[in-house]
């Protein structure tokens, strides 16, 4: 006995009723699914872009390069928030406090200008250092899209620059009076920087970065 061809349906005719009412869903409870199609688009033409922002898989699960991201981001802010605000609570402006001798000390000032205590002159140097640190943000933000999950060490110099930055953000947003350092280094009379934990992030994960991209650079020419 031969088997009957299957019926073939009318182009455009929903397959079934199930389809025909997920047609009829409101846009906005279809927003998941366009996200599903296109965070699968973005695995296979760019390889795991999606998690950009973060956002949890299935079964809340973050993806690696957000799970290293993210939680280094908030650690450093919230140590760099807090031990600024201990400063401020303990330490008299200019009274230093010894630490390690005279190389380290604990000395709280209010810096107006950039980190490390770079001086950039001008009235307006609030405002101009402010929008400067979130065009940075912008760029590390991109940097951090480009960034593959296995590209650990790039992830973690990018993360400790955005948490440093934002710190020292948050300060200049909050007070006229500046960026609170505290951490004073240097030989007796001679004192080379006055810094705080986010300067420690920026610098400490600038380096990495420049290690990071060393490192590709030289897979790049021997590719």
């Amino acid at each position: 006995m031969e088997s009957q061809p299957a019926e073939r349906r009318p182009a455009g005719t929903p397959p079934d009723r199930a389809a025909a009412r997920a047609a009829r869903r409101p846009l906005l409870h279809r927003v998941p699914d366009w996200w599903r199609y296109a965070r699968d688009r973005g695995r296979t033409h760019f390889g795991d872009r999606a998690d950009a922002l973060a956002l949890p898989l299935r079964g809340g699960r973050l993806m690696r390069k957000a799970r290293w991201f993210w939680p280094l981001v908030v650690a450093l802010l919230l140590t760099d928030c807090a031990t600024k605000r201990v400063a401020e609570h303990h330490l008299t402006v200019g009274e230093p406090y010894p630490l390690v001798g005279q190389v380290v000390r604990f000395t709280l000032s209010y810096n107006t200008n950039a980190a490390m205590g770079i001086e950039l002159g001008g009235d307006s140097r609030r405002i101009v250092l402010s929008l400067l640190t979130v065009a940075v943000l912008v760029v590390l933000g991109f940097l951090y899209y480009s960034t593959r999950p296995s590209e650990r060490l790039r992830v973690i110099g990018v993360a400790l620059v955005v948490g440093g930055a934002i710190g020292n953000l948050i300060d200049r947003l909050r007070s006229n009076a500046g960026v609170v350092d505290f951490i004073d280094v240097g030989v007796r009379n001679v004192r080379f920087w006055t810094f705080n934990v986010a300067d420690l992030g920026i610098t400490i994960g600038a380096v990495i970065m420049v290690l990071a991209l060393s490192r590709w650079g030289r897979e790049v020419r021997t590719a």
